[in-house]
């Protein structure tokens, strides 16, 4: 058996592409937090572009490619976003120099769930909708304050998260998951299309992104990452369309190169949560006051995460438990709720 087809084997036929990207949405939020430069033309900046839509849009992704009927249909987006958000008010005490986004994940796991059952016209309205309204709902919010709602901060707080929060914004995400389900619907799940056509796909967004964000180097427009703006929300999603065809489209035309991406990418939660503490620990106790940017948390995070993850599988055989530390517990009660058996 090959490598690829043990790893859709032991983890309960995942699709590795969908990992793949998974792992890159990783590897690229590792850099937005900590490299210390912005690289050569900025490039590593794109990462500060890339990451929480591509997250946002592989919700999306992850709702069409999950079950249709049955219990699992609506208890496995339930608890999942559930967990999320717990996980959030968890790590949020860790102390880390980093924005949270798990939360935000969260409520759009559930929000994605309904919408993935849509036809495709209500889909794409809908997320058509989003991007019109979320900068002009991030402007009304700015004026906000706690006088503004009866119970003070913290109404504003939930107010701020459900409607226009920054640097992640729900109703922003709900234009990226809707992109992540058109595409699975018509370009990532129907197999006319080949890994090549995907793979070209990916790379002619990309050069469209890379005009664009030339355009802005040379100071033709400006943009700056997290803004609610309708120009910066149109790269990204080009951004992220991008390198979701382009990872996918390689990874099914070379599976074992993407063997070690996926398996962070099944991993995402466990590793997301490691890093937060690995990131709390390093300004809290190895360099208390300094910032977490370096090559080295870069290195130590991709390396170590891509470790652990092959590890994790290689010890752990059974399903769903060689998901991840997380993960694992995590499908266990879904296929509990669910009314499926969960082996030992």
């Amino acid at each position: 058996m090959t490598v690829t087809g043990v790893l859709a084997t032991r983890t309960a036929r995942r699709d590795l592409r969908v990992d793949a990207v998974r792992g890159v949405a990783l590897v690229s939020m590792y850099v937005a937090h900590c490299a210390p430069t912005s690289g050569p033309g900025h490039v590593f900046t794109l990462s500060e572009y890339a990451t929480y839509p591509l997250f946002a849009l592989l919700v999306g992704v992850g709702a069409e490619l999950g079950p249709r009927a049955g219990r699992a249909s609506w208890v496995g987006p339930l608890v999942r976003g559930g967990v999320l958000i717990v996980a959030a008010q968890v790590v949020e005490g860790w102390g880390a120099l980093i924005f949270i986004v798990l939360a935000h994940l969260g409520v759009l796991t559930w929000l994605a769930a309904p919408l993935a059952r849509a036809p495709s016209a209500v889909v794409a309205g809908i997320g058509l909708a989003s991007l019109l309204v979320a900068p002009r709902l991030y402007s009304v919010t700015i004026g906000w304050s706690d006088a503004t709602f009866p119970g003070g901060e913290s109404t504003l707080r939930l107010a701020r998260f459900l409607v226009a929060d920054w640097p992640y914004q729900i109703v922003a995400m709900i234009f990226f998951a809707a992109i992540g389900i058109v595409l699975t619907r018509y370009v990532l799940r129907p197999t006319r299309v080949t890994h090549a056509e995907r793979l070209l796909a990916g790379v002619a967004c990309g050069l469209v992104a890379a005009v664009w964000i030339g355009l802005h180097e040379a100071g033709v427009f400006a943009m700056e990452a997290y803004d609610v703006t309708y120009r910066v929300l149109t790269f990204d999603a080009l951004l992220v369309v991008a390198i979701t065809l382009v990872v996918a489209g390689a990874a099914g035309l070379l599976p074992p190169a993407a063997v070690p991406l996926a398996a962070m990418g099944g991993m995402s939660l466990s590793l997301y949560c490691l890093q937060v503490r690995w990131l709390a620990y390093d300004v809290r106790t190895l360099h208390p006051g300094a910032s977490d940017d370096s090559w080295l948390n870069v290195a130590l995070l991709v390396l170590g995460s891509a470790a652990l993850a092959l590890v994790w599988r290689a010890v752990v055989r059974v399903e769903p438990w060689r998901r991840g530390p997380l993960e694992g517990p995590v499908a266990a009660v879904v296929r509990l709720l669910s009314g499926e058996r969960v082996r030992a």
